[in-house]
């Protein structure tokens, strides 16, 4: 018997939690610690900015960083993802580019063929 794939609501609504209650409390230390916090949202493709900013705070607590520096770290690889976003890709703004990929495909568009 297969499963199915898709996600229950359930499932939905806690993933929809884990990453509201992650991206707030990144929100509130970096408005403790710095002068404002600066939207992720702001330029750029932004689909998936919020899974991917709360996974980048989650990562980098795991590892051990104090939650300021995690939210520090978060930030500024999640804003890096958004800035550098896959504009091309889908009918609207596209989503973040966590891995690099638009790097890669400039790297490769100028190097010489072999």
């Amino acid at each position: 018997m297969k499963s199915d794939p898709s996600p229950t609501p359930l499932v939905r609504a806690a993933r929809r939690s884990a990453t509201v209650l992650l991206t707030a409390v990144c929100a509130l230390l970096l408005a403790a610690g710095s002068a404002a916090a600066i939207s992720l949202k702001s330029r750029g493709a932004a689909h998936g900015s919020g899974c991917t900013h709360s996974s980048l705070l989650a990562a980098h607590l795991a590892l051990g960083l104090d939650p300021l520096a995690a939210a520090r770290a978060a930030r500024s690889m999640a804003g890096e993802a958004v800035r550098d976003g896959l504009r091309d890709v889908g009918a609207g703004a596209g989503p973040v580019d966590v891995l690099g990929l638009a790097r890669i495909r400039a790297a490769r568009e100028q190097s010489p063929p072999a």
